[in-house]
């Protein structure tokens, strides 16, 4: 077997962490010195350390990945967004709010994950406004935005508001499913 078809072996394995987490944390742990997929291992890894139930080596794996990848202001959104669903809500906010200070250009992605740790927080107020700035920021209009926005309205007992979010997140999928249907197939 060559040395590419074995990491592309280990790397399948490494992807493995919901389905087969002791698989996945070995693979995952020998892709750790590889360049490129540092990180991402990092974030498997943590993702099945997850699935195991220990939420305390998974935030600390997934630390390391967003450690590695903290100067780089468009990379470590998965760590970032991982530890705030998880567990450290605190530490994700102050991470993904460095990271909005330090980048010049206003990404989504990073305003709905602070969003996410916000409403991890109880804090649903901040929650909406970063749902709200993630929702304006995207130019293309996505359905599971404007769904976790009708979560966390409906969690600030804002129900009218919610139910209209969420007749707009169902009108965005029941559209691109047309879409996705509309389009002509290969032969």
């Amino acid at each position: 077997m060559s040395a590419a078809v074995a990491q592309d072996r280990t790397w399948k394995e490494c992807e493995l962490a919901d389905h087969d987490p002791d698989r996945s944390i070995a693979a995952c742990s020998k892709l750790l010195n590889r360049p490129g997929v540092r990180a991402a291992a990092f974030q498997n890894r943590g993702l099945a350390w997850a699935a195991k139930g220990n939420l305390d080596q998974a935030a600390s794996t997934s630390a390391k990945e967003f450690g590695l990848t903290r100067n780089v202001p468009t990379v470590g959104k998965t760590g970032a967004k991982f530890i705030s669903v998880r567990v450290r809500y605190q530490q994700a906010i102050a991470d993904i709010s460095e990271a909005i200070r330090i980048d010049p250009v206003a990404r989504t992605f990073r305003f709905h994950s602070r969003a996410a740790a916000y409403r991890g927080l109880g804090d649903i107020a901040h929650a909406i406004a970063d749902f709200d700035e993630a929702i304006r920021l995207d130019p293309v209009a996505r359905s599971f935005r404007f769904h976790d926005l009708g979560n966390a309205l409906r969690d600030a007992g804002q129900y009218d508001r919610a139910l209209a979010t969420y007749d707009t997140a169902l009108r965005l999928e029941r559209t691109k499913r047309m879409d996705d249907t509309a389009r002509p197939r290969a032969c």
